[in-house]
C-alpha cells in the first residue's frame, strides 16, 4: 500500500529462500507514497505502532504513549517469571491502542497539509478488550503472535470470540475517531480505513493448504474521498491501487492503476508467494 507496488522486484533480489524481513522493513520506513507526499509540501504525522518493523520515528511529527515497551523490551520481560511484569505489558498495549484512536485526529491542528500514518494492532492478538472496551488481562506471556502461532497456547474457540468482542470494541472508536476527524478538519480529508490482513483463526503459518485464505486474505477497505473521487472505486480494488487511484486523481500524478491480485506467503519463506485467486469481496 504504501509502495504502490507489488513485491516481485525485492523477491528477486532477495531469493524466494531468504526470511530476511530487513528489505520490507526499508520500504516502509523510506516509502514511495511518503516521497510522494512530502515532495507536495505534506507534513508526515506516524503514530507508534509496537512493531519494531513499522514504528516510524523517522515521519515529522511522531506521537506516542508516554510509556511504551517496545517488541525487543516485551520479549526480555517474557524471559523473566515476575507475573506483574506481563500484566504491565498488556497494560501498556491497552494503552498504546487507546492513545492512537485518541490522537488519530491531532492532524486536523497542524496548518497545511498533512498524511497521517497509523498501525493499530486491533481486532489482532492478543486480545486486551471485551466488546464495551473493558480491560481483559490473558493469562499466558505477551506476544503479538497470531494464526497457528497464537494457537500453540491458545484456542481456535478462544480466538473467535477474543476477536470478535474486540473488533466490536474497536469498530465503535474508530467511528468515533473519524467523525472527529470529518468535524474539526479545515478542508475535507481523504481517509482510508484498511486492514492489512483478515483473521487468523484458521491461519497456518506453514501450510497454505490447511489455511482458510479467504478468511486471512480478506479485509476492511474503506474511503472517504471527498469530490467525487469515490466514483472512480471499484469493487475489487486492493491495496496496491489505494494510493495510485488517488495520487493520480487529486495530483494529476501518473499512476496506472495495476492488475489487482492477492498473495499469500508462509512464515519462514516470505518472498515464496503464492496466488490466491478471487479471495472475495464484499460491500
Amino acid at each position: 500500500a504504501l509502495n504502490m507496488t507489488y513485491l516481485d522486484e525485492v523477491a528477486a533480489t532477495t531469493g524466494v529462500d531468504s526470511d530476511d524481513r530487513r528489505p520490507l522493513q526499508d520500504m516502509v520506513r523510506d516509502s514511495a507514497l511518503v516521497r510522494a507526499l512530502r515532495q507536495r509540501g505534506y507534513t508526515y504525522l506516524a503514530l507508534s505502532t509496537g512493531y519494531a518493523d513499522a514504528e516510524l520515528q523517522s515521519a515529522d511529527i511522531y506521537l506516542a504513549a508516554p510509556w511504551s515497551l517496545s517488541q525487543f523490551e516485551s520479549g526480555l520481560i517474557n524471559t523473566t517469571p515476575i507475573s506483574p511484569l506481563i500484566s504491565l505489558q498488556y497494560d501498556l498495549h491497552r494503552q498504546r491502542l487507546l492513545y492512537a484512536f485518541d490522537h488519530l485526529a491531532d492532524a486536523t491542528r497542524i496548518k497545511g497539509p498533512v498524511f497521517t500514518f497509523a498501525h493499530i494492532a486491533a481486532p489482532h492478538p492478543p486480545f486486551v478488550f471485551d466488546e464495551a472496551g473493558g480491560p481483559i488481562t490473558p493469562n499466558r506471556e505477551f506476544y503479538l503472535s497470531d494464526g497457528s502461532h497464537y494457537m500453540e497456547e491458545g484456542s481456535r474457540d478462544e480466538y473467535i470470540a477474543g476477536y470478535a468482542a474486540q473488533v466490536r470494541f474497536v469498530t465503535a472508536k474508530a467511528q468515533a475517531a473519524i467523525e472527529t476527524i470529518l468535524e474539526h478538519s479545515p478542508a475535507p480529508p481523504i481517509i482510508v480505513l484498511q486492514a492489512d490482513h483478515g483473521p487468523g483463526s484458521r491461519l497456518i503459518w506453514t501450510s497454505a493448504e490447511r489455511t482458510d485464505l479467504r478468511e486471512r486474505m480478506s479485509i476492511l477497505n474503506a474511503y472517504h474521498l471527498p469530490g467525487g473521487v469515490d466514483a472512480a472505486l471499484y469493487d475489487t480494488i486492493s491495496p496496491v491501487n489505494s494510493f495510485r487511484l488517488i495520487l493520480s486523481s487529486y495530483f494529476a500524478a501518473d499512476y496506472a492503476l495495476l492488475e489487482d491480485r492477492s498473495y499469500f506467503s508462509l512464515w519462514d519463506r516470505p518472498y515464496d508467494f503464492i496466488e490466491v485467486p478471487d479471495p472475495g469481496t464484499g460491500p
